[in-house]
C-alpha cells in the first residue's frame, strides 16, 4: 500500500505499542484509492469546490501528539489520501487495515465507534469555527479581532491553553483576479486533560457562546430553522474524519496558505456550564423572531417544488405538495423524484438507485447547487449503514435523506456480528435434526445407560438429568420416538411427559406407527374420555378435588369392594363406567402423561409396571437400525424387565419452569386474620397456643415492616422456635375423613360438610409453608426471604403469599431423565433437576420460504393491548389482509385480547387461534401460511426475582425498581451483521433474568415458531408478523414502527378488505356511505371495526369529508397510506402493500360515484367477479345503501 510521507513516530517498522494513558494521541487514517482532500477550481467565473471522497478502504493508524508542536508535524506530514481522527486505537505506531464494515474481512478494522474511541489519557478536542452563515449584525462584533479570540474572551477558560490554529483549506485560495477572499474557516485543536470529554465541552462552549448573544437561526432553503453559532458541534466524535491535508488546487487558482499558530500550555480540564434555561429562552426567542420568515420560506419552496412535481408526474397539484410537503417534513424521497445530481444536472431518484453508484458527491437536495455543487453524499451501504442514502452537510448541519424504496430497511444498523460471531451456526432444519438426533444417541449410549448399569438393582444415585436444546421446528419429537429403541431395546420402560393431551395422543400414534402396540396415553381425572367425548375420565372428577383438599386420595371416591365402590367404578352400579378406573398401561413399554404434574405426583396404579411385565417386541427392521448404531452388546434382545422400577428413563418433552411453583401471589393468598380465626377456633391445647402466638408475633412484625417481603432483620426475631411451631402444626392438621364418608357426597356437599376442616387444613399447610421458608432463609442466611410476600389491605390486614418449588416425585426422582426444549432456562431447572447437564443448542436458520415483518419502536405492552380499544379490530385487519395474500393465518396474542378478537371472527373465516403462554407445542399452525403474533408477555421485576429465588431455593437480591433497566440490543437483519437497534429487558442476576426471559422472550419465540418457519419451502411459503419489538432467534426482512402499523390498519383497510376504495380527490363525502357499506359487509366484526372509524364519518356526507379531510391532514403515515394506494390503482397495479403484505387488487375496477344530491362524482374502485361490470359490483357491495348513492354509468 502506497505511504504518503508519514510518519515521523513509527510505521509498518515502527514500535509496537498501547497508547500511552499519560500523553496525548491521535489517529491516521488513509485511503487506499483516490485523494480525499477537497479540490478548488476555477469555472464560471468562479471558484468550485469539489468535496473529497470517503475512506472505505486503507488503513490507520494511532500516533502520539503530545504537544501542539507534535500536533503540527502530524498535520504539516499528511498525504492527500490521508485525514485525522480525534479516536485512538487498542495498540500505536502500527498500520492496521481498515474497510467498510460490509466488507470487513478477519483482521481489518472499521471506522466506527467499536475501534476507535476517545483516548483513556490526554487528547485533543477540535473546535470547528465556520461563520460564513452569520448575519451582519453579528459579524460586526468581531471587529479586527479572530474568531478564536472573541471565543477565548466569551470563554476564558480556553485562555492560555494548549492550542494548535489551523485555516481551512480554502483560506488562501487566490482567483484570477488575484484578491483571495478572506476564509472564515478555522479548526482549533485543543488539548484536554481528559480526552473523553471532548463532547461535553464542546456542548459547554456552545452554549456560552448561546448565551454571550453568539447565536443565531439559519434558514435553510426549504424552512427549516437551524440553530447556530460560532462552533460546530457534529465534529465531537472519535472516529470522524478531519481533512487537514493540502487542497488540491487546480490551475489558473493558485494558494498561499496563512500559517498555522500553536500555543503551548496546560491541558484544558474544564468549563463552567451556560444557564440553561437561559439559552432555551434565547433559541426559542430566536426561533420566533424567525417564525413568519420561516414559514414563507417553506410554502415557497414547497409550490416551487410541488409545480414541478405536478408537471413531471402527471399527478394533481394538491396532491404534488402534500408529497412534497411530507418530503419537507420527513426527507424522504419517492423513485420518481428529481434529484440535482451535479449543477444543472437532474435525474429521478429510482434511475439514481438503478445504477447503484458508489459514494457520490451532490448539491444538498433542499438548497440545490446554488448552495454548493457537492455539500451532500449520496452513500450506497457502507461502513455506517447497510442502507443507501443520502447525508446533506448544508450549513453545518448533518441532515438524512432516506428512500422510500428501503423503507422496510429504515433504521437497520451494522452490529457487532451475528449467530456467526457468537459461535453458533445455524443450519438446515434437517441438518439440525440429524445432529440433534446424534447427541441424543451419543447421550444414550455413552451417559444414560452406563448410568442404569450402574444403579442397576438399586436406587439410582446422581442419575443424569440431560438437556437437549433445539429450535422450534427441528421437529424433537420425530428425533425422540426415532431413539426410543435405544433404551426399549435394554429391557427398559420409558415414561414421556409432554405439555398437552393433544400432543401426547399424536405421540402415542407416532410410536404406534413406527413399532407397534409399545404405547399409550394416560389421561388424567379432568381429561376427555376418548370413548365417550362428551364425558371426562372421572365423573367425579370434583369430588375427587374437593376430596384431595382434605388430604383423601382418589381411592376414596372410587372406594373398595369391601366398602362400597362409586355408582360409575367399572363393578359399579350405573351403566355409564368411569374411563379413569377402566384404562390400565401397566403392560405398556411407553407410558404417555400430560402436564409437568405428572412428574409431581405419585404414579396412578394402572400405569405403573405390571408384575409380569416383558419388554416390548420391537419390529425385525428396528433391529436392523439398532445394529448399524451399534454392534456391541447395547443391541442384545432383552426378554426379561431390566429392573424393578416403574421407569427406567423419563423424557420430557418442553419444560415450564412456572409449573414447579405452587402458592397464591398477592390478594389471592389467605388472609393472615382469616387463618388465625381458622385456630383460634380450635378447642384449647399447647400446640394451640403456640401456633396463636407465632401467628401474633408474624402479624406485629409485619405492621412494622415497610418491605414487601421479609430481610434478616425482620427473622432475627423469631429466633429458634421454627422448628416447634411447625410441630405444633402438624398435630392440628385435622384427620383425613372415612372414604365412606367422603363416597356419597358430591363436590358441593363435601365443601359444605367439611368446611371447617377444609379452612384448617389449608390453614395449616399454608403456615407450614411460610415456616419452612423462614427456616431456608435464617439457615441460608439470606438477605431477603422472597419465597413470602406481604400484601396489605386499607382495613389494615393483610395477604400472606407464600410460594415453594414442588419437587419431582420420589418415585421419578432417581430414574435419568431426558429434557427437550426449544426455549429452556437452564439457570432455572438447575432447581428441579439438580444434576441438569446441557448437552447442546441446536440452532436451525428459516426456510427459504419465509419473510418476517416486526414492529421496532415499542414493546406493545399487555396494557397497551388491554387500554387500546382498537388493537382487536388492528389484529383482525392485519389477518383478513394476510389471509387474502396468503391463504389461512394464525393469530397469537394474549389471553384477554384473543377473547375479543374471537367474538369477531366467523366459521368461514381461514383462520387460526391461541394465546401467548399456551401454544407450546401445538402443531395446529403448521399448515398456516400467514403469522400475526401481537404483544408479549411481561412480568415486573420482583416476580422475576420472587421466581428465580423460589425455583433455586436462594437469595436473590431486590433491585426494588418497577421497571426492568434496559439494555442495548438488535432485532437481526436478514443481511449478516445487520439488526434494528431497540433497549431490551434485562436484569443484572442472571437466575431473575432467566425469569424473566421465560415469560417474555420464550413465550414469543414459541408462538413465532408454531408456523414452523424451518422447514418452509418456497412451495409453501409463510410471512410473519411480529407485533413487538423484542428480539427473537431468527432474522427479519422488514420493520416498521407502530404509527406505520396503525395507519396502515385503519378504515382505509377496512375499505379495501371489503372490496372498495375511495380515491383521494373530488365526491370523497361519498366515504361514509362506503364505510357503512365495510361495516355491514363485516358482520360480527362490526362493533370492533366501529371503533377504527368513530360517529363523524356517519353523520352526514359533509361531515364525513371533512372527517377524511382532518383524518389524513392529522395523521401524516395515513395520508402516505393512501397517496400509496392511489398510486398503485392508477398505475393498475396487480398489488398494494399493507406492511410489507401485498395486498391483491388486480381485479378491482374503476367506477365514479357520488352520494345523492352532490355536485361531483368519486373515483370509486371496487373488486369485481369475472363478468361482472364494476357498476354492478358496486351495488352489490352497498345493498339496501345503494339508493343513498348515484353511479355513473360504464
Amino acid at each position: 500500500m502506497e505511504q504518503t510521507g508519514f510518519p515521523p513516530h513509527g510505521g509498518e517498522k515502527g514500535e509496537v505499542r498501547s497508547p500511552n494513558p499519560r500523553r496525548a494521541h491521535i489517529s491516521i487514517i488513509e485511503s487506499s484509492h483516490r485523494p480525499v482532500v477537497k479540490t478548488f477550481r476555477w469555472r464560471n467565473d468562479a471558484i468550485e469546490k469539489q468535496h473529497g471522497a470517503q475512506i472505505s478502504k486503507g488503513r490507520a493508524m494511532t500516533v502520539e501528539a503530545d504537544t501542539a508542536a507534535d500536533l503540527l508535524r502530524v498535520v504539516e506530514h499528511l498525504g492527500p489520501k490521508q485525514a485525522l481522527a480525534l479516536g485512538v486505537l487498542s495498540t500505536a505506531n502500527q498500520w492496521i487495515p481498515l474497510a467498510s464494515t460490509a466488507n470487513a474481512k478477519p483482521g481489518e478494522i472499521t471506522r466506527t465507534l467499536k475501534w476507535f474511541s476517545f483516548h483513556e489519557g490526554p487528547g485533543w478536542c477540535l473546535f470547528d469555527i465556520d461563520t460564513d452563515d452569520m448575519p451582519d449584525s453579528l459579524v460586526r462584533k468581531k471587529g479586527n479581532r479572530e474568531w478564536w479570540d472573541v471565543i477565548t474572551e466569551l470563554v476564558p477558560e480556553l485562555q492560555g491553553c494548549e492550542h494548535l490554529v489551523v485555516p481551512s483549506s480554502s483560506a488562501g485560495i487566490v482567483p484570477p483576479s488575484g484578491v483571495a477572499s478572506e476564509a472564515q474557516g478555522l479548526h482549533v485543536y485543543v488539548k484536554l486533560a481528559k480526552a473523553s470529554t471532548c463532547k461535553e465541552l464542546v456542548q459547554k462552549v456552545y452554549d456560552r457562546l448561546w448565551a454571550a448573544g453568539y447565536g443565531y437561526v439559519k434558514l435553510a432553503k426549504d424552512g427549516k430553522q437551524l440553530l447556530r453559532t460560532l462552533i460546530d458541534k457534529a465534529v465531537a466524535s472519535p472516529e470522524r474524519l478531519i481533512f487537514e491535508a493540502e487542497p488540491i488546487v487546480l490551475e489558473p487558482l493558485v494558494r498561499n496558505p496563512p500559517g498555522k499558530r500553536l500555543h503551548p500550555g496546560p491541558a484544558l480540564r474544564d468549563i463552567a456550564d451556560a444557564n440553561a434555561d437561559s439559552v432555551s429562552e434565547l433559541q426559542a426567542e430566536a426561533e420566533a423572531a424567525t417564525g413568519n420568515a420561516a414559514k414563507t420560506q417553506r410554502r415557497k419552496y414547497v409550490d416551487e417544488k410541488a409545480t414541478k412535481l405536478s408537471k413531471e408526474a402527471g399527478i394533481s397539484k394538491t396532491a404534488a405538495r402534500r408529497r412534497v410537503t411530507v418530503q419537507t417534513r420527513d426527507r424522504v424521497m419517492e423513485d420518481d423524484d428529481t434529484i440535482e445530481t451535479a449543477p444543472g444536472k437532474f435525474e429521478q431518484v429510482g434511475a439514481l438507485l438503478d445504477r447503484k453508484p458508489g459514494s457520490l458527491g451532490l448539491p444538498c437536495p433542499v438548497e440545490g447547487s446554488d448552495y454548493g455543487t457537492s455539500t451532500a453524499y449520496f452513500h450506497p451501504a457502507d461502513d455506517y449503514s447497510p442502507v443507501p442514502r443520502i447525508i446533506s452537510f448544508a450549513h453545518g448541519d448533518k441532515t438524512f435523506f432516506n428512500f422510500e424504496r428501503y423503507r422496510r430497511l429504515w433504521g437497520l444498523r451494522w452490529t457487532d456480528g451475528g449467530d456467526e460471531a457468537q459461535g453458533v451456526a445455524p443450519q438446515t432444519a434437517d441438518d439440525a435434526q440429524r445432529s440433534l438426533s446424534a447427541h441424543v444417541q451419543h447421550a444414550i449410549r455413552e451417559e444414560i445407560l452406563p448410568a442404569q448399569r450402574k444403579s442397576r438393582g438399586k436406587e439410582g444415585q446422581g442419575a443424569p438429568e440431560l438437556l437437549f436444546s433445539a429450535s422450534v421446528g427441528v421437529d424433537k419429537s420425530s428425533v425422540i420416538d426415532e431413539n426410543v429403541p435405544l433404551t426399549l431395546a435394554q429391557g427398559k420402560r420409558d415414561l414421556i411427559v409432554v405439555p398437552t393431551i393433544e400432543l401426547a395422543e399424536e405421540r402415542c400414534t407416532s410410536l404406534s406407527n413406527l413399532y407397534g402396540d409399545i404405547a399409550g396415553v394416560w389421561r388424567g381425572i379432568d381429561q376427555p374420555d376418548p370413548n365417550q367425548r362428551a364425558q371426562k375420565m372421572c365423573l367425579r372428577s370434583d369430588a375427587v378435588k374437593a376430596a384431595r383438599g382434605l388430604g383423601a386420595d382418589i381411592s376414596a371416591i372410587c372406594g373398595s369392594k369391601k366398602a362400597g365402590f362409586c355408582p360409575y367404578h367399572p363393578d359399579g352400579a350405573s351403566h355409564i363406567t368411569c374411563g379413569y378406573r377402566q384404562q390400565t398401561l401397566r403392560n405398556k413399554s411407553v407410558v404417555i402423561m400430560a402436564g409437568t404434574q405428572a412428574l409431581q405426583r405419585a404414579l396412578p396404579k394402572g400405569c405403573k409396571k405390571a408384575t409380569g411385565w416383558r419388554p416390548a417386541e420391537l419390529p425385525p427392521q428396528v433391529w436392523t437400525q439398532l445394529e448399524l448404531l451399534d454392534g456391541g452388546p447395547d443391541a442384545e434382545i432383552h426378554s426379561e424387565p431390566y429392573s424393578d422400577r416403574d421407569f427406567d428413563l423419563a423424557i420430557i418433552d418442553e419444560t415450564d419452569p412456572s409449573a414447579w411453583i405452587e402458592g397464591a401471589e398477592g390478594r389471592e393468598a389467605l388472609l393472615l386474620s382469616a387463618t388465625r380465626s381458622n385456630f383460634a377456633n380450635l378447642p384449647a391445647s399447647p400446640e394451640k397456643t403456640v401456633v396463636l402466638e407465632f401467628i401474633d408475633q408474624l402479624g406485629h412484625l409485619i405492621a412494622d415492616c415497610d418491605l414487601l417481603f421479609p430481610d434478616s432483620g425482620f427473622l432475627a426475631n423469631f429466633g429458634d422456635n421454627l422448628r416447634q411451631v411447625l410441630a405444633a402444626i402438624w398435630e392440628l392438621i385435622p384427620d383425613v375423613p372415612k372414604p365412606a364418608e367422603l363416597r356419597q357426597l358430591d363436590a358441593s356437599d363435601i365443601r359444605m360438610a367439611y368446611a371447617e376442616q377444609l379452612a384448617l387444613r389449608a390453614s395449616c399447610l399454608h403456615l407450614s409453608h411460610i415456616l419452612k421458608a423462614f427456616e431456608n432463609a435464617i439457615h441460608g442466611q439470606w438477605s431477603h426471604c422472597r419465597h413470602v410476600e406481604f400484601h396489605r389491605q386499607s382495613s389494615g390486614d393483610v395477604h400472606v403469599s407464600v410460594q415453594s418449588r414442588k419437587d419431582i416425585h420420589s418415585a421419578l426422582a432417581d430414574v435419568p431423565k431426558l429434557l427437550f426444549d426449544a426455549t429452556a432456562q437452564k439457570e432455572l431447572l438447575a432447581g428441579v433437576f439438580p444434576n441438569l447437564r446441557q448437552v447442546c443448542d441446536v440452532r436451525a436458520r428459516d426456510g427459504e420460504g419465509v419473510r418476517r415483518c416486526q414492529l421496532r419502536d415499542s414493546a406493545v405492552s399487555m396494557t397497551a393491548l388491554r387500554e387500546n380499544p382498537t388493537w382487536p379490530a388492528r389484529a383482525l385487519l392485519l389477518a383478513s389482509v394476510v389471509e387474502r395474500s396468503c391463504g389461512k393465518t394464525g393469530l397469537i396474542s394474549t389471553k384477554d385480547l384473543m377473547a375479543k378478537i374471537e367474538t369477531g371472527i366467523d366459521p368461514e373465516d381461514q383462520l387460526e387461534t391461541g394465546h401467548l403462554g399456551a401454544v407450546k407445542g401445538v402443531n395446529r399452525f403448521e399448515d398456516c401460511n400467514g403469522l400475526i403474533v401481537c404483544g408479549r408477555l411481561a412480568i415486573p421485576p420482583s416476580a422475576a426475582e420472587r421466581t428465580a429465588a423460589v425455583l433455586l431455593d436462594q437469595d436473590i437480591l431486590p433491585t426494588g425498581a418497577k421497571h426492568f433497566p434496559k439494555a442495548k440490543g438488535y432485532i437481526a437483519g436478514r443481511k449478516p451483521g445487520t439488526g434494528w437497534p431497540v433497549e431490551t429487558d434485562t436484569h443484572e442476576d442472571p437466575a431473575a433474568n432467566a425469569a424473566r426471559a421465560s415469560v417474555t422472550e420464550d413465550q414469543l419465540e414459541q408462538a413465532r415458531g408454531r408456523g414452523r418457519n424451518t422447514r418452509r419451502t418456497v412451495e409453501n411459503p409463510i410471512i410473519e408478523h411480529l407485533f413487538t419489538n423484542v428480539p427473537t432467534h431468527y432474522p427479519v426482512d422488514a420493520t416498521y414502527t407502530l404509527e406505520e402499523a396503525q395507519a396502515a390498519l385503519s378504515w382505509p383497510t377496512l375499505l379495501l378488505t371489503s372490496d372498495a376504495w375511495v380515491a383521494d380527490g373530488a365526491g370523497t363525502a361519498i366515504v361514509g356511505v362506503m364505510l357503512r357499506a365495510a361495516l355491514q359487509k363485516a358482520q360480527r366484526r362490526e362493533s370492533l371495526y366501529r371503533l377504527l372509524i368513530g360517529n363523524p364519518a356517519f353523520e352526514s356526507p359533509d361531515r364525513a369529508a371533512k372527517w377524511r379531510k382532518d383524518q389524513l391532514a392529522d395523521n401524516p403515515e395515513l395520508q402516505r397510506f393512501v397517496d400509496r394506494t392511489d398510486k398503485q390503482f392508477v398505475n393498475r397495479a396487480p398489488t398494494v402493500d399493507i406492511l410489507y403484505t401485498p395486498f391483491p387488487i388486480h381485479d378491482f375496477r374503476p367506477v365514479r360515484a357520488k352520494v345523492q344530491g352532490a355536485r361531483y362524482y368519486a373515483q370509486l374502485y371496487v373488486r369485481t367477479a369475472p363478468d361482472q361490470t364494476p357498476q354492478d359490483a358496486l351495488r352489490a357491495l352497498l345493498g339496501d345503501l345503494a339508493e343513498q348513492v348515484e353511479i355513473e354509468c360504464g
